[in-house]
């Protein structure tokens, strides 16, 4: 066990917390929803421990294996899911644009992308040098990329993925030395085009409305987001009790997925829910310092962008289930349903807790 100590320790076991927390709560938010489709209030929970110990499973693999190689031909790895993705697009490979079927087993390939894009574009950085301060030889290339990957995300469509993903790629470009004007280039050029995607997807325009008054139309597009806020109001200080949400029986959609924080405030209260938070906050204070403390550029930038993707879509998605964002599709990290991204999110503390060993 000398390879889980100091940092490598407190990564895993926050990431045990969180994992073991999200599993109980994945159940209680769930029983209902399982037992009136399923005819099994366990069906969920059961699918989401098979996906834990995958998760953990990748984790020590990750943890020990010699990631030279992975980092090395993490070209093919993006490419490899980017391909997956395309076949997401096909209605006979996959589930409702997101998901590709094979026979019993589903999953997502675009949580496989966020894995692959994130060594490639650490890895890239690097060997661009300087170079990554000029803005034609240093973003273009990365534009390009993206624009590619963003294509396809969009498709599906996965609006929220496709922003994460984004984002990501912009913080490892500043954290390995991009200029900040040229990123500004960027973020100049991609407002007008955020804006052509509401206009292009009327849903979106509707979601954004419902953010800005979601009472004035709680039936229809504001009905999930204010049954979120029910959910924390009534929850209170101390909650209900874990296992007395009323939310979750059927009245909150997605309440054992992309709204399971709801459940947690309601069940937990607020402290139940500052404590979901302070174990992200730890999460990223140790990943963090990880990247901070390596030699290897190359590898602190993998560090630094598996933290900041996780603590980043944690950070959305509070933010989503609180009414401070316009409703998008994004998993809690290691405590929604989905057992893609539990087992990259698990594979992902892995590869962390190997680079601060190596």
């Amino acid at each position: 066990m000398e390879d889980f100590s100091g940092s490598s320790a407190r990564i895993l076991l926050t990431a045990f917390l969180l994992t073991s927390f999200g599993l109980i709560m994945v159940y209680s938010s769930s029983w209902a929803y399982s037992d009136y489709y399923y005819g099994n209030s366990y069906f969920l929970l059961l699918k989401q421990s098979v996906a834990a110990v995958l998760g953990f499973a990748s984790l020590f693999f990750l943890a020990k294996v010699n990631i030279d190689m992975i980092i090395e031909y993490s070209g093919y790895l993006l490419a490899g899911f980017t391909l997956l993705t395309l076949f997401t697009l096909i209605p006979s490979f996959s589930t409702e644009g997101r998901w590709l079927d094979l026979g019993p087993l589903s999953f997502q390939p675009t949580e496989g992308l966020k894995f692959g894009l994130i060594i490639w574009t650490s890895l890239a950085v690097v060997d661009l040098g300087d170079r990554i301060k000029d803005f034609r030889r240093g973003i273009v290339p990365f534009l390009i990329v993206m624009g590619g990957i963003s294509f396809l995300t969009l498709l599906q469509p996965d609006f929220s993925m496709t922003v994460l993903l984004v984002t990501t790629v912009g913080f490892i470009l500043f954290a390995g030395g991009a200029r900040l004007v040229d990123l500004g280039k960027v973020i100049a050029l991609g407002v007008p085009l955020l804006g052509g995607l509401l206009v292009m997807e009327p849903y979106r325009l509707q979601r954004l409305i419902s953010f800005f008054g979601p009472g004035r139309d709680r039936l229809e597009t504001g009905y999930q987001l204010t049954q979120s806020l029910i959910a924390f109001g009534s929850g209170g200080i101390f909650g209900k009790g874990l296992g007395g949400s009323v939310e979750k029986f059927l009245y909150l959609p997605s309440g054992y997925n992309d709204f399971i924080f709801s459940i947690v405030g309601e069940e937990l209260g607020f402290i139940g829910s500052i404590l979901v938070i302070g174990l992200f906050t730890a999460l990223g204070v140790e990943g963090f310092r990880i990247s901070l403390k390596q030699e290897d550029r190359t590898r602190a930038l993998i560090a630094g962008g598996f933290t900041f993707v996780l603590c980043f879509q944690a950070l959305l998605n509070f933010s989503v289930t609180l009414g401070l964002m316009p409703v998008t599709g994004l998993t809690l990290p290691f405590i929604s349903y989905g057992g893609t991204s539990l087992i990259v999110s698990l594979a992902m503390v892995g590869f962390i807790i190997n680079i601060d060993n190596s």
